[in-house]
């Protein structure tokens, strides 16, 4: 019995390892202490930045009047939620597209995003044929590899949007909106990453229940006397 309670701490230990190891080099974009400002340009546009680094909100040449980057959904959220031009009229700030990339320009690896809303119905449930476009770039300029960010309803639970290998060593990405898109908001980016990091923390839950149900399985049944 010793024994198999030793093998049970083991694996506990280990699973609880997963849920609160981070490597060093990993990086989480949490919108959140960051610095901000208005860029010049003929797109009138923002740049928010955070760490290592740099997210480029992409105006439509409009007036600015908020910034997407803060509280939004509720207090101490730390989110990014905009507005698409796609999707709304000139009485509200709406942007083109969003471009995340290093202040250094180095390659890195998008692993994982928290999705908060990406919904054609502004402020509820998304209609299932969203087409917002999330774009990779190995050269930090020319899209290497596209996709569709899969639709979510505004507000919270967020969804984790786990990305493949076409991810991996990218010098930027960006999010650019199809037909009448409205509203996408995301929580936290997750960046060099680990697998044990980039896993949900529901799938490492999982395994420590899987861990759980495994050691009683193992325990030996109980000695009665006949």
């Amino acid at each position: 019995m010793k024994e198999v309670n030793r093998n049970f701490l083991t694996m506990l230990l280990f699973t609880l390892s997963l849920l609160t190891t981070v490597p060093a080099q990993a990086t989480i974009i949490s919108f959140f202490g960051g610095e901000y400002r208005h860029v010049n340009d003929e797109n009138n546009s923002i740049v928010y930045r955070e760490g290592d680094y740099q997210v480029d909100l992409i105006n439509d040449g409009g007036e600015v009047w908020e910034i997407p980057i803060g509280d939004y959904y509720y207090a101490d959220t730390h989110v990014l939620h905009v507005h698409w031009n796609t999707g709304f009229g000139d009485d509200i700030t709406t942007f083109a597209a969003i471009k995340f990339s290093r202040i250094d320009g180095r390659s890195f690896d998008l692993n994982y995003f928290e999705l908060i809303s990406n919904t054609a119905n502004a402020g509820g449930a998304a209609r299932g044929n969203e087409q917002l476009y999330l774009f990779a770039s190995e050269d930090g300029i020319t899209p290497s590899f596209s996709m569709l960010v899969p639709p979510a309803d505004w507000g919270y639970p967020s969804t984790g949007v786990l990305l493949g290998p076409e991810f991996r060593k990218i010098k930027s990405f960006w999010f650019i909106p199809g037909s009448d898109e409205a509203c996408f908001g995301i929580d936290t980016v997750y960046l060099d990453q680990t697998p044990s990091v980039t896993t949900p923390a529901s799938l490492l839950l999982t395994a420590l229940a899987l861990t759980l149900l495994g050691w009683l399985r193992r325990r030996p049944a109980p000695v009665t006397s006949h």
